[in-house]
């Protein structure tokens, strides 16, 4: 019985031991033990808004911020189902969000954005993240149109859109998007988050068809190209 216990025992302190080195990992790869110094020299101003804004994307000719808007509280207490994008002109004394869409398409919930700025003078496009209901995904199109308002032009879905968190426009309609988990159940996530698996993948959408660029990425929750 003593003996039985002493096994017990052990083996109860390795898992212990095995889930303490997991969360630390975990920590560590989280940035909990960094520290970071403010190195901002300019000035912040506030911007009132009704929603929060997971993504910005600058137009910095013409001095225009665009916001991916969504209550996302409000999605929580079941008092909002969608929501839009928003634009701050940074030129204004008074910086106030108003709309940016011509229309917002059906079960729209905006997530990460891109701003396609073609050198030769034609009109920008929006790339935008939605998180459709039902834990579906999805790829908005907008085009700019002569009012300065973009109108939807295209909806792309695919099996590669797992859990699209970033995006990053490459041409009028090319693009790449990052997935920030590649899990096919809670097990693969639990692996994920506490062991760094690494589930996640880069996809491309060349304006036909969207093929995987790079696969067994830890998180991919950030993606941004070089000027060249």
């Amino acid at each position: 019985m003593t003996k039985a216990l002493t096994r017990a025992g052990i083996v109860l302190l390795v898992l212990v031991a095995a889930l303490g080195a997991a969360v630390l990992a975990l920590l560590v790869r989280g940035g909990q033990f960094r520290t970071l110094h403010a190195h901002f020299d300019g000035q912040c101003r506030d911007v009132p808004m009704g929603a929060s804004a997971e993504d910005i994307r600058i137009d910095p000719a013409r001095g225009i911020a665009y916001l991916s808007y969504f209550d996302r509280r409000g999605l929580i207490e079941k008092k909002v189902d969608h929501g839009t994008v928003m634009l701050v002109d940074l030129n204004a004394a008074e910086l106030r969000p108003r709309a940016a869409l011509a229309t917002d398409p059906p079960q729209f919930r905006p997530h990460g954005m891109s701003l396609w700025i073609p050198q030769d003078g034609g009109p920008q496009v929006l790339f935008v993240i939605s998180h459709l209901s039902g834990n579906g995904h999805s790829i908005e199109i907008f085009e700019q149109n002569a009012t300065g308002a973009f109108a939807p032009v295209q909806t792309i879905r695919d099996a590669l859109l797992v859990r699209p968190n970033a995006i990053l426009a490459v041409g009028p309609r090319q693009f790449y998007v990052a997935n920030d988990s590649g899990a096919a159940n809670g097990f693969q996530r639990m692996q994920e988050m506490v062991l760094g698996r690494g589930l996640s993948a880069l996809a491309y959408y060349d304006g036909a068809r969207m093929r995987a660029a790079a696969t067994g990425l830890k998180s991919a929750a950030g993606i941004a190209a070089s000027p060249d």
